[in-house]
């Protein structure tokens, strides 16, 4: 599937910290060519100030050393923030309950991914709990939302969750298409938006586990002498069931 990215970026603090620094370098720069050429503005009819470029110079480097202190401890304040985040999803136990669920539904004996098929969708098997599938997709909705906003540092959840993300949103690639394609509420296409995205950013096949299908019970043979039970007591024997 292919997502289409928003300019989400813009709207995050060290970017507009970034736009602000550039502004002050500008700023300052026609100022000195207007200090310097004691030009006058030719619509406005205000003459060149009669500022010493020291004093001037002394107030920008003040100015552009607050925002260099207040990106460093903005990054700061965003990997702390960044960690937490992690330790707490750890120490939950409703985390933990659905991770091991979401394990035993759709990880094999080896690690192998067991995606959901179509058919599976609409018919769940038993040891599938969409319940515990929901939960860890609206984490990582969660999880998504605050990294393309600046709040969380990508390189921290990455390095962390790129696996587990990836392997998750595979085996419930279908179960999303199926959300987001509902005619009957428009709204639904842009369920798991933030998901979508990051998985696109974050994608790497070559890195996730082999896929295999569900193993399904095998029906039992029952020979003759079982036939002639049912048939006198109408009953299967309990070691054939």
């Amino acid at each position: 599937m292919a997502w289409v990215d928003r300019p989400y970026f813009l709207l995050r603090p060290s970017r507009l910290l970034g736009f602000l620094l550039l502004g002050l370098v500008v700023s300052t720069a026609l100022l000195v060519y207007w200090i310097k050429s004691e030009a006058t503005l030719p619509v406005l009819n205000i003459p060149a100030p009669k500022w010493r470029l020291g004093n001037l110079v002394t107030v920008v480097v003040a100015i552009m050393v607050w925002i260099g202190t207040s990106y460093v401890t903005m990054r700061n304040l965003v990997k702390q923030h960044t960690i937490n985040t992690l330790l707490q999803s750890r120490l939950s136990a409703t985390y933990m309950e659905n991770a091991r669920a979401l394990n035993k539904g759709f990880f094999g004996k080896h690690g192998e991914l067991i995606p959901l098929t179509q058919e599976e969708v609409i018919n769940p098997p038993a040891e599938v709990n969409l319940q515990a599938l929901n939960y860890m997709l609206n984490y990582f909705e969660f999880i998504a939302v605050g990294i393309r906003h600046g709040d969380l540092d990508e390189s921290v959840m990455k390095n962390s969750l790129r696996g587990i993300v990836c392997s998750v949103f595979c085996v419930a690639e279908n179960y999303i298409h199926t959300r987001r394609s509902d005619v009957r509420d428009p709204s639904k296409a842009r369920t798991y938006e933030h998901l979508c995205w990051l998985h696109a950013r974050w994608r790497d096949d070559s890195q996730l586990p082999p896929r295999k299908l569900r193993e399904t019970a095998e029906p039992k043979i029952l020979g003759m002498p079982e036939r002639i039970a049912i048939l006198l007591t109408g009953k299967i024997p309990e070691n054939k069931r």
